[in-house]
């Protein structure tokens, strides 16, 4: 009985060890092809490669095998996307003649999402306003959550055309429906929508004025935050009064961008007033952009908010201004009771060079700031902080100057 059983063991192991090597075996001829495979498609594509190149070079006329297809709209995406002018005339044409391009067309509508996307990307690199129609009927085909990609290959085209006013009403369903998109299709959008500058300035102030989706404002906003110009001013301010928040706090972004704003009083009551501090931090980033000499209080004011980056964001605005607000910042420093706020206008006495021109003021080589300033700034920084204060004069060599004169300044 054991010989029998030890018997059937020997003969079920030998059966197992046949199995492997088999299998091993077919693994072994599976590796082999899949790398000749490869190696045949390696060389396929380095053969149509050169053969696009030499279209690109001097136009010349190739047939290719609609079985490599597949293959070009590689090549193209990933090597040839930089064609243009001449050299994607050349493509263009050429491809057109080869029935290429009705064969990218006819993908549009494929089955596959793949092929779908891979053909409107190499239309973008290759197509022309021709093409630009087909990829619009063939989004209105697919599913909402397609749109960002194919928005993409449809937005690089219009880059590259002088007038795309035609294409407005398909634009602004675009965009006014971007906010149902993922947000990484969402992105895509605006990335490449941004490619259209100025031409896509149109219809994004006609979504603006005509929506009250909060979804949709932020999405314009957003987009006009890059290619704004001062022209659109208007249509932004009124933002700024918008009951949403984040609307606000794009608005002044825009504003902070384009360096202008037509009612700064506006912008500087949304710094002091607004209940929310992103809100607010965004007005100050618009005021430093503005370096305006009305908003001076108002970011002095703002040293004191209750929030730390609304705090700094003041400081840093304020350090754009220069010393020509130093007796503004010396008489703020002695009225104020905060003790950060004080800290921050120290901080901007030692800025830069700002040290060294109250050093020169006091030496008379600065008219537009008194000796006696000088001395009174002098005097608050000592006081705040001797040590630091006499390890400064001693960097800018007037430590035995002062030391002279005023001895109790310095350590």
């Amino acid at each position: 009985m054991v010989k029998i059983i030890s018997k059937n063991v020997i003969i079920f192991i030998l059966f197992l060890i046949l199995i492997l090597l088999i299998i091993t075996i077919i693994l072994f001829i599976y590796k082999i092809i899949i790398s000749i495979n490869q190696k045949r498609i390696k060389l396929i594509k380095n053969q149509l490669r050169e053969k696009i190149y030499s279209i690109i070079k001097n136009g010349k006329k190739d047939h290719f095998d609609k079985k490599h297809y597949i293959f070009i709209m590689d090549i193209i995406v990933n090597d040839f996307y930089w064609v243009e002018d001449i050299e994607k005339q050349r493509l263009y044409e050429h491809f057109k003649r080869d029935g290429f391009i009705n064969y990218l067309i006819k993908n549009l509508d494929s089955i596959s999402k793949r092929k779908r996307i891979k053909s409107a990307k190499t239309l973008s690199i290759i197509g022309s306003e021709e093409e630009l129609d087909a990829i619009i009927k063939s989004i209105f085909k697919r599913k909402i959550d397609e749109i960002g990609i194919i928005a993409e290959p449809m937005f690089i085209i219009m880059s590259k055309m002088e007038n795309i006013e035609k294409y407005y009403p398909f634009i602004k369903t675009i965009i006014e429906n971007a906010y149902k998109l993922s947000y990484s299709n969402q992105r895509k959008i605006q990335y490449f929508a941004i490619l259209l500058g100025n031409k896509l300035s149109k219809p994004i102030i006609e979504i603006l004025r005509n929506t009250n989706i909060v979804n949709n404002i932020l999405f314009c906003i957003i987009i006009l935050s890059e290619i704004a110009t001062i022209d659109e001013i208007k249509i932004i301010e009124k933002f700024l009064d918008y009951p949403n928040a984040e609307i606000r706090a794009k608005a002044c972004r825009v504003i902070e961008k384009l360096g202008y704003i037509s009612d700064v009083k506006k912008l500087c009551s949304i710094a002091i007033n607004d209940k929310h501090f992103y809100v607010r931090l965004r007005a100050i980033y618009a005021l430093g952009r503005l370096n305006n000499p009305t908003c001076l209080n108002v970011l002095l004011d703002c040293l004191e908010d209750k929030f730390f980056y609304v705090r700094d964001a003041s400081l840093n605005a304020l350090k754009n201004y220069g010393y020509k607000i130093f007796s503004n910042l010396i008489e703020y420093y002695n009225k104020s009771q905060d003790k950060f706020a004080k800290d921050k206008i120290i901080e901007i006495f030692y800025y830069n060079d700002n040290f060294n021109i109250l050093i020169n003021s006091y030496l008379g080589k600065v008219p537009d700031i008194s000796k006696d300033l000088s001395l009174e700034i002098f005097k608050k920084l000592s006081d705040n902080n001797k040590s630091i204060f006499t390890l400064k004069t001693l960097e800018n060599n007037f430590y035995y100057i002062l030391k002279e004169n005023y001895p109790e300044l310095v350590i």
